[in-house]
């Protein structure tokens, strides 16, 4: 993957790498470490990454989600839809606006092989490629607490009989 920062000449802000918050530019999209290092998106420029083969599906952990950040995911210089904040705010129950980060995984039926992230007003920080469990994972480890569960209701009862 090759990453493109793009900012306006003499802009400030810049759109680059953080690590921890910046006091009026950016804040770190992770609760805890906040050292981590992660992209923010100014208002005055872009981050663009770019993928060696075509991609179906895209993972990041998307920092206070608010109505004027965008993502646009491409295909050979041709723009699908773009992903916005407000998107992410209508399909993700008791997310707030400008206070929740989160887990998203976006997904196309087409390829495509950037990302554009973009923001019209303050940061839009964000980590990219963090890992999203698949529906499928989630109802496994569902099931594996379960079992689990039921395993230790069963010890308990054997453990409570009456030995005679």
């Amino acid at each position: 993957m090759t990453i493109s920062i793009q900012n306006n000449s003499g802009a400030s802000p810049e759109s680059g790498y953080y690590a921890g918050s910046t006091t009026d530019v950016a804040a770190t999209p992770f609760t805890m470490g906040s050292m981590q290092e992660y992209l923010a998106a100014e208002p005055n420029g872009s981050i663009t990454l770019m993928f060696p083969s075509p991609q179906n599906s895209f993972n990041l952990l998307w920092g206070t989600v608010d109505s004027y950040n965008g993502v646009e995911l491409s295909f050979n210089t041709t723009a699908d839809p773009t992903v916005t904040g407000s998107d992410i705010l209508n399909n993700i129950p008791n997310l707030t606006a400008g206070q929740s980060d989160a887990l998203v995984s976006i997904g196309l039926s087409q390829p495509f092989n950037s990302v554009t992230f973009t923001s019209t007003q303050a940061a839009f920080e964000f980590d990219p490629g963090v890992s999203v469990p698949e529906p499928g994972s989630l109802a496994l480890l569902g099931a594996g607490l379960l079992g689990l569960g039921f395993a230790l209701i069963r010890r308990r009862k054997n453990l409570n009989r009456d030995p005679r």
